[in-house]
């Protein structure tokens, strides 16, 4: 999965953000004829979704971190206030 970044991280990342790809794409369809308008569409669809990719990668990655650091939070919380072992688990009975 390391292509795709280095994919859209081209021209300075000006293929990350949706408003500049938007430019980009608009700027070449001016310069290249109208033959190659369907491909250019299909190149700009495929970096869109690499964006949505990315976003959605910087989420579960935020996700996990919440996750391990809530775990450690708790992990030596005595819930069953009869001594914890500092696992994150309690036995309750």
């Amino acid at each position: 999965m390391r292509a795709v970044p280095a994919a859209i991280e081209v021209q300075g990342r000006r293929l990350a953000d949706d408003a500049r790809a938007s430019s980009v794409f608009a700027n070449l369809r001016t310069l290249l004829p109208a033959a190659a308008h369907n491909t250019l569409s299909d190149l700009e669809d495929i970096c869109g979704e690499a964006r949505q990719l990315l976003r959605a990668g910087a989420v579960a990655i935020a996700a996990a971190g919440l996750a391990v650091a809530a775990h450690s939070a708790f992990a030596s919380v005595d819930f069953a206030r009869s001594g914890a072992c500092g696992d994150g688990a309690a036995v309750l009975g």
